[in-house]
């Protein structure tokens, strides 16, 4: 989506140190600064028809008549005087125009979707790698534990022995086949641990192999986010829509729109060029010349663009 935020994966965790987030520095613009053609004047109501569609947009018309109809009410709601009336074929058109801007912003969704797709799974991979290092730290630990268990039965084991051969313990035939069991047992116990530590080193062997496939991937990931950051910061400032007016002749064109809240957005903001208001400064302002996290997703008009209503049509 146009919203979406491109996010850079480095590695993490046990070996992938630390989560790195990127975002691209642009914005898309409802119009170019300082350029926006906006009427000379407000002359209530205003008479529109919804016109052609591009077929590429792939919005219903139905659909595109709702997004109009909900941005008009966005200016509507904040006033008692009619703003905008539909005549069907008559007055100012309102038309989705597609061309590169929307392809290029398409071709760039589907792409941001499949990053988004491809850092869900990373995100798994490395909480599996993750998940396999506890795991594989804790048997460590326990194997670290039961070997000094068998040093210090070795070493118990060693002090009978040494006391037999002393002759400081009575030497009965019980008592040396107790030594020979215990002497078996502890050789049988030291081989366990000695495949257990190879079991071990071969679990940690695969990890490591992983960890390099995996940072391989990352890698890869992050050249394709290079790249998409790149493609984003080459199609800042180009204008999502426009309002026209030549002499009586007004028109409303759409170039760029992905999904029902952009669009709002942007015929919200034609439609107050075409009710004679300029651009405002204000963030969450849908006259703002730019989309920003303050003014995109609005479904009502903010305390400064119904101000620049009021003066601009003397309500």
């Amino acid at each position: 989506m146009w919203r979406s935020v491109l996010r850079i994966l480095l590695v993490t965790g046990l070996v992938l140190g630390g989560v790195y987030f990127a975002r691209p520095d642009w914005f898309d613009r409802l119009a170019h600064d300082g350029s926006e053609r906006t009427a000379p004047r407000c002359e209530l109501p205003i008479t529109y028809h919804l016109g052609t569609i591009g077929e590429g947009f792939g919005q219903q018309r139905i659909e595109v008549r709702a997004a109009l109809e909900d941005a008009i009410a966005m200016w509507q709601t904040a006033v008692d005087q009619r703003l905008f009336r539909r005549r069907r074929g008559e007055g100012m058109a309102v038309e989705l125009v597609y061309d590169e801007r929307q392809r290029r912003a398409q071709r760039l969704a589907e792409a941001n979707e499949e990053l988004s797709d491809t850092k869900r799974k990373l995100d798994a991979q490395r909480q599996d790698l993750e998940d396999r290092q506890q795991r594989l730290n804790a048997d460590w630990e326990s194997f670290k534990a039961n070997r000094e268990a068998l040093r210090e039965r070795r070493q118990a084991h060693h002090e009978a022995v040494k006391a037999w051969n002393e002759g400081r313990v009575e030497r009965t035939p019980e008592r040396r086949e107790r030594l020979k069991q215990t002497a078996e047992g502890l050789g049988r116990r030291a081989k366990e641990l000695e495949q257990r530590q190879q079991r071990l080193n071969e679990r940690r062997q695969r990890l490591e192999g992983d960890r390099e496939a995996f940072q391989q991937k990352i890698n890869a990931y992050n050249e394709r986010v290079a790249h998409q950051h790149e493609s984003y910061n080459q199609r800042s400032g180009f204008r999502m829509g426009e309002y026209q007016q030549d002499g009586g002749e007004r028109r409303i064109q759409v170039y760029k729109a992905l999904g029902e809240d952009e669009l709002r957005l942007v015929l919200a903001h034609e439609l107050g060029h075409a009710l004679g208001i300029g651009h405002v400064d204000s963030p969450e302002a849908i006259m703002n010349p730019q989309v920003t996290q303050a003014n995109s997703g609005r479904s009502s008009i903010g305390v400064a663009d119904r101000a620049a209503l009021i003066r601009a049509c003397g309500l």
